[in-house]
């Protein structure tokens, strides 16, 4: 969601990564606004090729860090509580999300007899 690549690409991979995950979609979402959103922001407004390398164990070394001041965070939290929830990425990961858990849980796609 924070990169200028067409994310729809590795919705696939990311959804079962989340949906294995023991968080619920509003836990997941809490995460996403409170916790990689003020590390990742400045990827959607940055200069080509000056973006936030995403190396495994990085993200977490960073989001342990919180380089920025507590004011900037909680700023940028609140602009993550308006920006993620529309995000067209974030809605169709949930529902992929919500699918795959659906049909793990009862064996059948939900909605279907």
């Amino acid at each position: 969601m924070f990169l200028d690549t067409d994310l729809s690409l590795s919705r696939e991979s990311r959804s079962r990564v989340l949906a294995a995950s023991p968080y619920s979609l509003l836990e997941l979402e809490e995460i996403l606004i409170t916790e990689i959103y003020p590390i990742c922001w400045s990827n959607l407004n940055a200069a080509a090729g000056k973006r936030l390398a995403f190396v495994p164990g990085a993200l977490e070394a960073m989001i342990l860090r919180r380089e920025s001041s507590a004011q900037i965070v909680v700023r940028l939290v609140e602009l993550g509580r308006l920006a993620v929830p529309r995000s067209r990425e974030w809605q169709a990961t949930k529902a992929a999300v919500a699918s795959l858990r659906c049909t793990a849980a009862d064996g059948q796609a939900c909605g279907q007899a």
